[in-house]
């Protein structure tokens, strides 16, 4: 199991509790670069597929999930969708290579959708805007 949280102090510049992000990504650079560029604004977990996504939110609920499309034992639909039965609310960003994909995955239901490759501006305000949809947490659907 490869599941990683990191945090500098759990709790942001001003002092406000960091809102937690899981990133499901297989790729070893691409999870790096996004634990780098989000460790000062947000607690990130990271999953590697979609049983590890899935054993973590067993556990506990993140304010957002940030999901590459192709997975190696999943495909952005399935993820989503074993995603929306433990947590129907919580907002979800796909990520995609592949720009047929973007508009896609918008049709699924997520709240936003990341073209690769993108930069640390535009994915903030993915998630910002995700998360200005996100509801209070609860226990998980299991």
């Amino acid at each position: 199991m490869i599941l990683q949280r990191i945090s500098l102090t759990g709790v942001g510049a001003l002092g406000a509790m960091m809102k937690t992000v899981l990133i499901i990504d297989d790729e070893d650079m691409m999870v790096r670069v996004l634990k780098r560029q989000l460790a000062n604004d947000y607690e990130v977990s990271t999953a590697r597929s979609k049983s590890e996504a899935l054993e973590y939110c067993r556990d506990t609920r993140p304010d957002c999930v940030l999901v590459d499309w192709f997975l190696p034992d999943v495909q952005g639909p399935e993820l989503i969708g074993a995603l929306r039965q433990v947590y129907p609310d919580v907002p979800i960003v796909a990520m995609s290579g592949q720009s047929e994909i973007v508009q896609w995955a918008s049709e699924q239901g997520v709240q936003g959708v990341l073209e690769k490759p993108f930069d640390r501006p535009r994915l903030i305000e993915a998630l910002r805007a995700a998360l200005s949809t996100s509801t209070p947490r609860e226990p998980p659907h299991l």
